[in-house]
């Protein structure tokens, strides 16, 4: 987890960035139904939804729990 920190300051948020696709990449395999990282572009809205649904999907695979409110929060 270091390293996740440690590179995404030395890229300035790009490798974050990667590291959040990729996760999301794995999710939806076992799953998931995160859309697609494009929707970051939608200004404000676009990022909210899209780390909601991240958040959710998250808690449904990982956890067994159906709610990620708290992982969102």
């Amino acid at each position: 987890i270091f390293m996740v920190y440690a590179l995404g300051i030395m890229t300035l948020g790009l490798y974050n960035l990667y590291w959040l696709v990729s996760t999301k990449d794995e999710i939806n395999k076992k799953g998931g139904d995160i859309p697609t990282a494009w929707i970051w572009l939608v200004p404000v809205a676009g990022g909210i939804y899209w780390n909601y649904k991240y958040s959710q999907s998250f808690a449904k695979i990982i956890t067994g729990k159906e709610n990620g409110m708290m992982l969102f929060a």
